[in-house]
C-alpha cells in the first residue's frame, strides 16, 4: 500500500516513514514538519490535514439565535471558529469571535450582571432575589441540600425550588402543562454551588404536542447565588457541569462562575438549549470536529415566551421569541 507499492516510487510524498493509516491524503503526514505533497504547506497548514486530522481541528464555540455579552471582553480562537448569530457586546475588546449578523459593539458599552453587592441589579436587568424567596413570583418549595434529582419534579408548575446549600442535579425531562391553567415554568435557586451530573443528554424538555398556551411551555430557570456563611464571608455561586454531560436545557445564571466541564479523558461536546449568564464562564470542552462545536449554546426562546418565576426582567434584553422559533 502507498509508498510500499512500486508504482509510487519517486512520488514526493514517499520519502518518509510512519505514515498514519487514517490520513485523509495517503501522501501527507500531519506531524512531521515536511511539505509531503509539495503544495507549499506543512502539517496543519495543509488543507488535507485540516479536513480530518483531529490534531489540526481546534475546539470552538457556537452561539445560535442569541446575543453574547461580556463585561471584561470576548476572546475566541482565530478566524470564524467562534461565532454568534446575533450581537456581540462587551465593555472590553472582542477578538477571534465573529457575529453572523455583523453586529459587534465593544469598548464603549457599560455592562454589569446582577449580584449581591448591587442588590441583584444590573445593566441587563434585575433579579428580585428577596421577592423570589418571599414567594412573590410563585410558591417556594424548600429542598434538602445534596442530590436533589428525585425531589425536583418534572412538572415545574410555576414554583420556586430553593436549596440552602450545595446541590447536585441529575437526569430530568421537564414536562409541559396539560390544561389551560397549568404552568410549565419553574425556577431552581441554589444558595451555594450546583453540580449538573450524569452522562449523555441529562436535562431536556418533553415534546410540544400538548401545548395550547405559552403558559404551558416547559421553561426551566436556574439561579445560583453566593451563600453568606458568616458576616461578610460568602461562598459558592458556581455552576459545575460534569464532562460526561452532553446536553442541558434552561436559563442559567451564576453569581460567580459557570464551568462547562474539563474532560481529562475522552472529549465530549456540550449542547445548551437556553442561555448562560455568569460573572465568569469557563469553556473547558476540547471536543474537536469540523462540524460540531465543543460548546453550542442555542437560544430556544423559552426564557422570553414563558420566563421562569422571577426572571422576567433579565430576559427583556434577549431576542424575542419569534426570532428563535
Amino acid at each position: 500500500m502507498d509508498c510500499l507499492d512500486g508504482g509510487c516510487t519517486g512520488y514526493p510524498g514517499c520519502p518518509f516513514a510512519g505514515e498514519p493509516a487514517a490520513d485523509p491524503d495517503p501522501h501527507v503526514a500531519c506531524d512531521n514538519a515536511i511539505d509531503d505533497d509539495g503544495d507549499g504547506f506543512k502539517d496543519c497548514d495543509d488543507a488535507n490535514c485540516q479536513v480530518a486530522d483531529p490534531l489540526c481541528t481546534p475546539a470552538w464555540l457556537e452561539a445560535k439565535f442569541g446575543n453574547v455579552y461580556a463585561q471584561q471582553g470576548i476572546t475566541g480562537s482565530s478566524g470564524k471558529q467562534s461565532q454568534s448569530t446575533y450581537c456581540l457586546t462587551s465593555q472590553g475588546s472582542i477578538t477571534g469571535f465573529t457575529s453572523g449578523s455583523g453586529c459587534s459593539e465593544q469598548g464603549a458599552v457599560s455592562l454589569s450582571l446582577p449580584k449581591g453587592t448591587t442588590q441583584y441589579q444590573g445593566s441587563l436587568g434585575s433579579i428580585d432575589i428577596y421577592g423570589i424567596l418571599a414567594g412573590r413570583y410563585g410558591q417556594v418549595v424548600n429542598l434538602t441540600p445534596g442530590n436533589i434529582t428525585a425531589a425536583l419534579p418534572t412538572t415545574l408548575a410555576g414554583k420556586v425550588y430553593r436549596v440552602n446549600g450545595d446541590a447536585t442535579l441529575g437526569a430530568r425531562t421537564f414536562l409541559n402543562g396539560t390544561t389551560a391553567t397549568d404552568r410549565g415554568n419553574g425556577l431552581l435557586i441554589v444558595e451555594g454551588n450546583l453540580t449538573i451530573t450524569g452522562a449523555g443528554s441529562v436535562l431536556g424538555y418533553s415534546a410540544l404536542s400538548n401545548v395550547t398556551s405559552l403558559r404551558n411551555l416547559a421553561s426551566f430557570g436556574v439561579i445560583v447565588k453566593k451563600r453568606e456563611i458568616s458576616p461578610g464571608v460568602f461562598v459558592g455561586g458556581n455552576i459545575n457541569i460534569d464532562p460526561n454531560v452532553t446536553q442541558i436545557v434552561g436559563a442559567y445564571f451564576a453569581e460567580d462562575t459557570i464551568n462547562t466541564g474539563a474532560t481529562g479523558g475522552v472529549d465530549q461536546a456540550l449542547k445548551v438549549y437556553g442561555l448562560m449568564a455568569a460573572y465568569r464562564i469557563n469553556l473547558q470542552r476540547n471536543y474537536r470536529s469540523t462540524v460540531t462545536a465543543a460548546e453550542e449554546v442555542i437560544f430556544d426562546g423559552r426564557a422570553v415566551a414563558n420566563p421562569p418565576p422571577g426572571m422576567g426582567d433579565v430576559t427583556k434584553s434577549l431576542p424575542t421569541s419569534r426570532d428563535a422559533f
